[in-house]
């Protein structure tokens, strides 16, 4: 068929589809045989097609058309088979694209038969005719309890109910025409175009939405029946487990049967009286698979078995091919019980001996393993099994320097074994081995730890166990979880504590599990990444150039020292290191200051690590002015024969200021009697008599006022 072609069937097809819902009323309202009022002139407008509330399916059988429905929900459903249904055909001639034909196929409404009418038509032994009539006309049985949980047992009664009757309509078409969800339309021909009608049997006048449904039958030939999805099946001991898609089985079954062959597929036995349903419980992709599971009447035997999907029209699929199986035994006998091993003193011969409680009609015997671990692998320690009533062995070639782990075997004719508890035997050596020697490690600043010693040289040793504690005296608990086999080890430990030290000591294993003596303790300093308790200042002293600050030490015991900082209050500037200090000292005297300024200090404690405190909290202090100032130095007279008197002295630094020179003569008072610059150095007195004694002292003034104290007197005389 062209493409053109299709595209205009489907224009034609849709076209009819949207005439139908007001053909299918008038025909529903008003039968062809007994017209109840006259036909409009004009075509309604169509009614909404339900794709939820009516969903009906059909099938073509050669002679006639089945339908088959069911509404979309359990109200629908009941509501339905109060009012009843009605179905009507149209004919399409899809060349002209017109109706042909409009017919009632069910003058009065379909509706489920009535209790007497099941009684009537089905045999009292018909199970399911029971269980139609029960989810039609069979009371709930409401728990009591609130109006609100009744109602909610009530919706969960009519879903129940309504599941069953769509189950039971799938699996026979008696059943399915008894609960009006099946009709069969016999007056039908070949290579025609049918369009059917299904609706509910409304006594108003106005259609409810979802009320109708169409479908289009072709019966130009007879759809084939469903063949089932791929099975996989896998046989067991005396059961047989089969496998398929659910979701291609869900598409095309409502349910299956099973049937099974002994005599080679001439005659089979249905093995299931209902239907089988195998509802999934979860909707996960574990439950992607339909599992069917059958048990055998004994292993060993060959059977064939299918399995054939039930449809919605009550029809078998295509049986799918035949399988044979098998059942396998795969049940062991009892494992030996109470497996003990002992080592004869000073060889290598283990001698065992167990028990075992019941003896299988299968059990043949015992196969004796030895292996290195609890866990195996286990090697056999005789090619032959042993006799069932064999329950001793004695093994002569025992690992003399490493594990002996044995299980005894119990082994029936199919190759099940069941194996006993693992049981170990130690062969007893002469000596432990030696201690450990010449320990060392080392850990570094993220706490990683490295150990290392001397191999031991016993050709039995099984390995070595580190143990550790935080202080020498403690006791020691094991660090490796398992036997270490090189003279090696690393772990990490933490460096957020007070504990300084981590102590460490090896111990050494053979292979019968004794220990060595202890290795030396060996200790590890952590590195120290905690800082140091800051200072705090506690009190102070100023003046005008100088302050004496006092603080208590930081409380860490490793304090290696401690920094003095200092800043001018009132600037951006950061503290600047002003003196390095022991780790003992209290209190520090500061003579570099300015008077009438302000001053920030702070105290920093530094360990024997390097690791710095935080700073301590700031002392402030601000200096006053006295008005001393400073004064010269090194006054010296001098009284040269014959010369004045000659003064000479050391001016203090800096400029602006002046120096008075005083005189006192003879213990008289004190008097001025000269102003000179600040930089002069030296002064000729001119004036003193000859014979007369008098004193010199000198005082520097300042431009701000500020006054040196009088220097000490200086004798002359001339």
């Amino acid at each position: 068929m062209s493409c053109i072609l299709r595209k205009s069937l489907l224009v034609s097809m849709l076209s009819i589809l949207m005439l139908l819902p007001a053909l299918a009323q008038k025909a529903m309202q008003k039968p062809p045989v007994a017209p109840k009022q006259a036909v409009p002139a004009t075509s309604p407008t169509p009614a909404p097609v339900s794709i939820n509330n009516l969903v009906v399916k059909a099938r073509f059988y050669g002679d006639s058309v089945v339908l088959r429905w069911s509404p979309g929900n359990a109200l629908f459903w009941q509501k339905a088979s109060q009012l009843g249904y009605r179905i009507s055909r149209f004919e399409v001639n899809e060349q002209t694209q017109k109706l042909t034909e409009i017919r009632s196929l069910t003058p009065t409404p379909l509706k489920p038969w009535t209790a007497d009418e099941w009684k009537q038509r089905c045999a009292r032994t018909d199970s399911l005719a029971g269980v139609a009539v029960q989810i039609l006309y069979g009371k709930a049985a409401l728990e009591p309890g609130s109006e609100i949980s009744q109602a909610m047992d009530g919706q969960m009664d009519a879903a129940n109910r309504f599941l069953i009757a769509n189950m039971v309509s799938s699996w026979s078409a008696k059943h399915a025409k008894g609960l009006a969800m099946r009709f069969t339309d016999t007056d039908v021909k070949r290579n025609r175009a049918y369009v059917y009608a299904l609706s509910i049997a409304n006594t108003g006048s106005k259609a409810t939405i979802g009320d109708t449904t169409y479908l289009m039958v072709r019966t130009g030939k007879v759809d084939p029946l469903p063949p089932m999805p791929e099975i996989r099946y896998q046989p067991g001991d005396r059961l047989v487990t089969f496998r398929w898609d659910r979701r291609i089985g869900s598409q095309l079954f409502t349910g299956y049967h099973y049937e099974r062959s002994a005599d080679g597929g001439r005659t089979y036995q249905r093995l299931n009286r209902k239907p089988y349903v195998n509802i999934a419980a979860r909707a996960d992709s574990l439950q992607n698979e339909v599992v069917l599971i059958d048990s055998l009447p004994r292993n060993y035997t060959r059977y064939l078995y299918r399995i054939v999907g039930i449809t919605p029209f009550s029809d078998l699929g295509q049986y799918s091919p035949t399988m044979p199986v098998s059942g396998l035994d795969l049940t062991p006998p009892t494992a030996p019980v109470q497996l003990v091993g002992t080592n004869v003193p000073g060889s290598t011969i283990v001698k065992l001996t167990w028990r075992k409680d019941k003896t299988e009609p299968d059990f043949i015997g015992f196969v004796i393993g030895r292996g290195t671990t609890s866990a195996g692998p286990f090697k056999p320690l005789s090619d032959k099994v042993l006799g069932k009533g064999t329950l001793e062995f004695t093994d002569g070639n025992a690992t003399e320097f490493g594990t002996n782990f044995y299980v005894v075997s119990a082994v029936d004719t199919a190759g099940n074994a069941s194996v006993s508890v693992p049981v170990y035997v130690p062969i007893h050596d002469r000596a432990a081995p030696a201690a450990p020697s010449s320990l060392s490690g080392t850990m570094d600043s993220t706490g990683r730890v490295i150990l290392r010693w001397k191999h031991n040289t016993e050709p039995d040793l099984l390995g070595y166990m580190v143990y550790t504690a935080n202080a020498r005296d403690h006791a020691f608990t094991p660090l490796t979880p398992d036997f270490l086999v090189d003279e090696f080890f690393a772990d990490s430990t933490t460096l957020q504590t007070l504990t300084k030290s981590k102590f460490f000591k090896v111990i050494a294993f053979d292979k019968s599990r004794r220990a060595s003596p202890e290795s030396d303790v060996l200790e590890l300093k952590r590195p120290d990444l905690i800082a140091p308790v800051r200072p705090v200042f506690d009190r102070f002293v100023a003046a005008d150039s100088s302050a004496r600050l006092h603080w208590a030490r930081s409380s860490s015991n490793d304090v290696l020292s401690q920094w003095l900082y200092r800043k001018e209050a009132g600037r951006d500037a950061d503290y600047v290191l002003l003196t390095k200090l022991n780790a003992t000292q209290t209190e520090y005297l500061d003579p570099t200051l300015l008077p009438r300024h302000t001053y920030d200090y702070a105290l920093v404690a530094v360990d024997q690590a390097g690791n710095r405190s935080e700073r301590s909290f700031p002392q402030r202090i601000r200096t006053f002015d006295s008005g001393i100032r400073r004064g010269i130095s090194g006054l010296t007279v001098q009284t040269p024969p014959g010369q004045p008197t000659m003064l000479r002295w050391t001016a203090p630094a800096g400029s602006g200021h002046f120096t008075l020179v005083y005189r006192r003569d003879n213990g008289q008072f004190l008097h001025l009697i000269d102003r000179l610059p600040g930089a002069q150095t030296t002064y000729q007195d001119k004036a003193v008599s000859n014979g007369s004694s008098c004193q010199y002292a000198l005082k520097v003034v300042y431009p701000d006022g500020g006054e040196s104290v009088l220097s000490a007197f200086v004798g002359g005389q001339k």
